[in-house]
């Protein structure tokens, strides 16, 4: 830079991790926007052809950013205030337009180009604060109100023949103070405070003398300059997925921080960019350069999935179940199968593989099924019906098993009649036996109505009975009696339980009744019968 043609410097944040320092030259109205990076200045600056007026030879000014960087102001001290656009992230400024009215009137309206030193901006963004002077005044600062797009919207917040407020600053409390030097001594006495900026006048509450001086103080034109400090960059999350430390074997894991980064801190207080992590817990780990920060969250589990399905063995059943002591993991079976456990019908080799957390066990079973159970089935009543009856009996026999029957039969098969029976299978050291008894009955015998019955109390043929052949199993009986005009005057359900003759306790009228009969002959439940007729009440 040629500093001789540079007449005002300022420093904005830029938007990531960065600084922009603008430079006003003297001679031309141009702003030049030097890059600050970690990697250093950009010697080649972003030039921005902007604004009206030029700085000339004695004549400097200022220039002030917005706390939401998108605004800068220009003051020259001879030549007025202008607003420009600015965008943090490329370094441009632009659309100047000129805050200069050039009113003649001096002693009711300030002229805002003759002396305008210095500007600032209220917190909010919506004001500005200009101190300016003229050939009457000294001290003058006015109020703009940033969303009248036109910016002719001004108030005067002081005004003093006497007093000069030179520098002003936007201090981190919220407030606006400007340097106070009175002319009538000479002396820089005080400094002056706008309380509330964000309000229009007179609410923003211009107090003079807010902060006094010791007597010899000098702070002519020169308020503390603003730290400038540079955004932070991206903040960024990173979920690890859970690690297993495969024990036995593995005592701990290391857990790697990422590249790129000039500091480490582990949630455990180390610093160092690997971990050890040897037990069950979540580690946090921050990463940070100068601009950016990273947060890597592991999981670790210590995993011990040593598992065994057992020893080689033979099985006198059907099936057997073989089951992972192990949760929680992911199963692979030797047909593919992902379960837990694994149903073997078949005698060979059974093999299954255990992952959980990039932890891997397996084991290999030999298993041999001879399954010699025996089902003859529940014993069994038949309808003999006069008829020998006959069933067939099924043994489970497995090839190169023994079978033997309690009739002394040795095949697989036998035809059985009532009795009972037992069979015994043997394959090697797999016994297997069942028992059953088979019962037979007349399933078809007859059941008989008397024509007629007299309850005349002689002790004979006094009540109605259905009745069955001796021995014969009868069972969900039920009897129905209707007279002429088809009212029930009897039901029962019991077999020993028959018609008295009488009809709510009082004896039925001698005549033809109907009777209606249902019933089960035997165990068999489809062998249900019907039977209907006419008997003779006599008395």
């Amino acid at each position: 830079m040629d500093s001789s043609l540079d007449e005002s410097m300022i420093a904005v944040a830029g938007t990531h991790c960065d600084v922009w320092v603008l430079v006003h030259l003297s001679n031309v109205p141009v702003i030049k926007a030097f890059h600050v990076t970690a990697s250093g200045v950009d010697a080649v600056p972003v030039i921005s052809n902007c604004g009206n007026f030029q700085y000339s030879y004695g004549s400097p000014g200022s220039m002030k950013v917005s706390p939401d960087r998108k605004r800068l102001v220009v003051c020259s001290f001879m030549g007025g205030v202008e607003l420009c656009n600015f965008d943090p992230a490329t370094g441009v400024a632009s659309n100047a337009r000129g805050l200069s009215n050039n009113d003649a009137d001096t002693t009711n309206k300030p002229v805002t180009t003759y002396f305008s030193y210095q500007a600032c901006f209220s917190p909010d963004n919506t004001k500005l604060y200009v101190n300016t002077s003229n050939t009457v005044y000294y001290g003058y600062i006015l109020q703009f109100d940033l969303n009248d797009t036109t910016l002719q919207t001004t108030s005067i917040v002081n005004m003093d023949a006497s007093v000069s407020q030179t520098d002003v600053q936007l201090a981190p409390d919220g407030k606006i103070y400007f340097f106070h030097h009175d002319f009538s001594t000479d002396a820089d006495v005080a400094i002056d405070c706008i309380e509330n900026p964000n309000l229009p006048t007179p609410a923003c509450n211009y107090k003079p003398y807010a902060i006094g001086l010791y007597p010899g103080s000098v702070v002519y034109m020169g308020l503390h300059n603003m730290y400038v400090k540079p955004l932070r960059g991206t903040v960024t999350y990173v979920g690890h997925p859970d690690t297993g430390i495969c024990a036995p074997g593995m005592d701990s894991i290391a857990l790697y921080a990422p590249a790129g980064y000039n500091h480490y801190i582990w949630s455990t207080g180390s610093t160092a960019p690997v971990l050890y992590a040897s037990n069950t817990a979540t580690f946090i780990l921050r990463s940070d350069n100068s601009c950016d920060v990273r947060y890597d969250t592991f999981s670790v589990k210590k995993v011990n999935d040593v598992f065994s399905l057992g020893p080689d063995s033979v099985y006198c059943t059907q099936s057997v179940v073989l089951s992972v002591p192990v949760q929680n993991a992911q199963y692979l079976w030797q047909d593919g199968s992902t379960a837990s456990s694994y149903k073997v019908y078949t005698s060979g080799t059974y093999s299954v593989v255990v992952s959980e957390l990039g932890c891997v066990h397996a084991d290999t079973v030999q298993i041999g099924i001879n399954d010699v159970q025996q089902a003859l089935g529940d014993d069994t009543t038949l309808c003999s019906n006069d008829r020998a009856i006959q069933l067939t009996l099924n043994a489970n026999v497995p090839a190169g098993g023994q079978v033997m029957w309690n009739t002394g039969s040795v095949i697989p098969t036998i035809t059985a009649g009532a009795g009972t029976y037992w069979v015994t299978v043997t394959d090697g050291a797999c016994v297997g036996t069942d028992t059953i008894s088979i019962y037979a009955q007349n399933c078809n015998c007859k059941a008989t109505v008397p024509d007629a019955f007299t309850p005349n109390g002689d002790g004979k043929n006094d009540v109605l009975h259905t009745l069955f052949e001796n021995g014969c199993p009868v069972s969900e009986y039920v009897m129905r009696i209707y007279n002429r005009w088809g009212n029930m005057v009897f039901y029962s359900n019991d077999l020993n339980n028959g018609w008295d003759g009488t009809y709510h306790g009082v004896p039925a009228d001698a005549g033809t009744y109907m009777y209606e009969l249902q019933f089960i002959l035997g165990t068999n439940k489809g062998n249900t019968l019907h039977k209907k007729g006419d008997v003779v009440l006599v008395r």
